[in-house]
């Protein structure tokens, strides 16, 4: 069955009543399951993302509580170096307690004792090597006994050096400070404070960056918008990172009345990481949904197909035979009135096309006959009109010089005889003209009967050359390869020589008269290959064919080079070659001669033994 005929289910409702079926199934049963889905999936969206949300800021509280312990217990250390110097002396190469300063070394890239411009004045770590500008606020501060948190430095993109800042002795400040520069691995890896699949972002309350682990991509911009709304505290942000959104939340740390500052600690995670089991989830869900859809569909659509195939596949079938389509038949087998209204369908489309077959057939055979009647026509016109004018010629030579003998009696005997030799050669070419005539004629009617005798063509050539006077016949040479081998075939002597006879006159009329002219015969196992070359000009590829056409006759010249013989003599040469089972081809292109090229089937070993 074709394409544009196969029923499915799915272009079952195209009729009426499918329409009406189809449209009660999706009121009844599609609708109210569209509605039901679309509910499950905002329910779901919505706890799926306030449940994020809470993980987001509960992670972003756990960071921060973390972060604070972690300054605290820094902070701690730095106290207990700093009663460790109190108790000591003013000796350079003082010692801490082993265990206080391994913690030293692994909480801070360096500890230094300083001026109150950061001087260093006794290196307790190596590592410090920033300034410090503290202004009167911060130094009352310290001498309140509390440490400073202070940035100094760019460590790196999006990080700065963030260093601890105690007094020695908080009653005399110019006693020197007790620096710590936090090693950035220990607060910004540490456990629970930075998330693995997020960013983690911490400015100063005045916005200033702190860390970044985006290196400086971080939105500061975002979260300076949303403290300026009024939440200072905390807060949820979306901005963009890599053409991705992120969904970040934040929260201040108060350690103000500890040391001096507020941090507020920023974490983020790509969108991606929210709505990803959301999405999840919505797959999962339209797969079910569209699969319980598609079932029930095609459960009802099948019903719906069963009761339209046999009216919608005769639509179909009346539409291919009014766009003339009779091949593909009616198929249905539905065992009831249906089936035997498609088989009189089929019955009435065969008849149909018989006839029409019959009658194209019919138109076919009317326009070959009127094609074959135009053509021989036009060919009997063509060839009174060429044979009239061949024939008015040397019957106008004849007349015109026998008026002359007939008009002046008194002219001089040679005159008379030049004249009279004029006459006898027109009228040997007026009767070679009408014999060719005659022959062509019969050969085309199929009147002739040719002999089957065995033919050398070896000596049928030398024959026709020896018709040839004797300025022609020593230009030409003939040769036979391989020598000695066998040249006979079976045809008719009379009209092989006469092939070969036009050939060679042909080639001497049409080449040069110092110019060799070359025979060369090929013995092949099957075929006889004659072929005959002259050194002439040579004939334009676009007159190969015409110079087998009868009365054809080429000039280079008209004026000054007359063409030789009635141009009849390659065309009964092609005639009597293709009556023989052979074929002439010819070779041949202007400055370089031609070669015509006789090929015809050579006489078997068994047959020329006869």
């Amino acid at each position: 069955m074709t394409q544009q005929s196969a029923t499915t289910p799915w272009n079952a409702h195209r009729g009426k009543v499918g329409r009406r079926i189809s449209l009660l199934f999706i009121s009844c049963a599609l609708l109210p399951l569209a509605a039901l889905a679309g509910f499950s999936v905002s329910t779901v969206y919505k706890q799926l993302h306030d449940q994020s949300r809470q993980q987001q800021q509960q992670a972003t509280k756990s960071a921060s509580m973390t972060l604070i312990e972690h300054l605290q217990l820094l902070d701690l250390d730095l106290s207990l170096t700093r009663q460790e110097l109190r108790h000591a002396t003013h000796d350079a190469s003082i010692t801490l307690l082993p265990a206080l300063e391994k913690r030293l070394r692994g909480n801070f890239s360096g500890v230094a004792c300083t001026d109150l411009q950061g001087a260093p004045q006794r290196v307790l770590t190596h590592g410090w090597t920033d300034t410090l500008e503290l202004d009167d606020a911060r130094l009352a501060h310290l001498k309140s006994g509390k440490s400073l948190l202070l940035t100094t430095s760019v460590a790196g993109p999006g990080r700065m050096r963030v260093a601890l800042v105690q007094a020695i002795d908080p009653q005399r400040l110019e006693g020197g400070l007790l620096v710590g520069l936090v090693n950035p691995n220990e607060l910004w890896d540490h456990v629970g404070v930075r998330p693995i699949d997020g960013t983690l972002m911490v400015v100063e309350g005045n916005g200033k960056r702190v860390f970044d682990s985006t290196e400086g991509a971080g939105p500061v911009h975002e979260l300076r918008r949303s403290l300026g709304r009024g939440n200072e505290s905390q807060g949820n942000l979306t901005w963009t990172l890599d053409d991705q959104e992120h969904v970040a939340t934040y929260r201040r740390l108060f350690m103000k009345p500890t040391f001096m500052t507020d941090w507020i600690v920023l974490l983020s995670r790509p969108t991606e990481a929210y709505t990803g089991p959301l999405r999840s989830f919505e797959r999962v869900f339209f797969l079910v949904t569209l699969l319980s859809f598609l079932t029930v569909a095609m459960l009802s659509l099948s019903q719906v197909r069963r009761m339209l195939t046999p009216i919608s596949e005769l639509h179909r079938a009346t539409q291919r035979v009014s766009h003339g389509d009779f091949t593909d038949p009616v198929r249905i087998s539905s065992r009831d009135e249906f089936e035997d209204l498609g088989n009189s369908f089929n019955q009435m489309t065969s008849e149909l096309l018989r006839n029409i077959e019959q009658r194209e057939e019919t138109e076919r055979q009317l326009v070959r006959a009127r094609d074959a009647a135009l053509a021989a026509a036009k060919t009997e016109a063509e060839f009174v009109t060429n044979v009239s004018h061949e024939l008015r010629t040397p019957l106008t030579s004849i007349q015109s010089f026998a008026e002359l003998l007939n008009d002046y009696e008194d002219e001089d005997l040679a005159t008379r005889r030049e004249f009279t030799h004029i006459i006898v050669k027109e009228t040997g070419r007026l009767s070679q003209l009408i014999d060719e005539i005659l022959q062509v004629s019969t050969m085309q009617t199929g009147a002739l009967q040719l002999a089957e005798e065995r033919v050398d063509v070896h000596a049928g050539l030398l024959a026709a050359r020896d018709l040839l006077d004797q300025a022609q016949r020593k230009r030409i040479a003939v040769a036979v390869e391989p020598k000695g081998a066998s040249t006979l075939v079976l045809g008719d002597p009379g009209l092989l020589q006469q092939v070969w006879f036009q050939l060679l006159e042909n080639a001497t009329n049409y080449s040069h008269a110092d110019t060799p002219v070359t025979v060369l015969v090929t013995a092949e196992p099957e075929q006889l290959v004659v072929a005959v070359t002259d050194r002439g000009k040579g004939i334009p590829p676009e007159l190969h064919e015409r110079v087998f056409e009868r009365f054809f006759q080429g000039s280079s010249d008209q004026l000054t080079a007359k063409n030789r013989g009635t141009g009849l003599g390659l065309a009964l040469a092609r005639d009597i070659t293709v009556r023989h089972g052979g074929r002439i081809d010819l070779d041949s292109a202007p400055g370089r001669g031609s070669t015509f090229t006789v090929t015809l089937p050579a006489l078997q070993p068994a047959v020329a033994a006869v």
